[in-house]
């Protein structure tokens, strides 16, 4: 069975869909639903497409069929996302009301509307996947170092907030991710 995931840009899906993200959180939402009856020739077209390039062909021609203009607070929600992925300093909302000059009650309210997250969540999971990128290429990862430029008040919350994002301890993740550079170079060398 083929699939295809389409990754939308964070703040940006809810010109699609009409309404608040927050309205189909946790919830199984049939495409037709947000894309109308095309969703069906989509689906056949990604079903029966010989290659990649096909799929993306058949995604591409049913989000263009439903064009939409990005709102400004819309636009204001997808840059802020931008401004947290882009500023590993970033580890506060208070830095990211600083850097989009927003209060804090209002850019909780733009996430509700357009990322369905608090900002708080956005910056975590920007800055543990920034913990996870220098974790697996660090030789000796310094954790407590790492802990207080992310914003973490201790190694332990750290550890805690990375196993609960990634299902590993930091030094699970250092082990399967050498592991798996390990496996993918000796599959080169055969």
């Amino acid at each position: 069975m083929q699939g295809l995931g389409v990754p939308f840009r964070p703040g940006c899906f809810r010109a699609f869909l009409g309404a608040p993200v927050r309205d189909i959180a946790d919830r199984v939402v049939p495409l037709t639903d947000v894309f109308g009856p095309a969703v069906t020739e989509a689906a056949e077209s990604v079903r029966t497409a010989a290659d990649d390039a096909q799929m993306v062909h058949a995604v591409d021609n049913l989000l263009i069929a439903k064009p939409v203009t990005l709102s400004p607070s819309a636009r204001r929600a997808a840059e802020a996302v931008e401004t947290i992925a882009r500023d590993p300093r970033i580890t506060r909302v208070a830095q990211l009301c600083a850097d989009t000059g927003l209060t804090t009650r209002s850019l909780q309210r733009l996430f509700a509307e357009h990322v369905d997250c608090p900002p708080k969540w956005a910056i975590r999971i920007y800055r543990l996947n920034d913990a996870a990128q220098r974790i697996a290429t660090e030789g000796t990862p310094d954790y407590a170092g790492l802990a207080v430029r992310l914003g973490y008040s201790d190694q332990s919350h750290f550890i805690r907030d990375f196993r609960t994002v990634t299902g590993q301890s930091p030094a699970e993740y250092v082990r399967t991710s050498r592991e798996s550079v390990e496996h993918e170079a000796d599959s080169d060398r055969a």
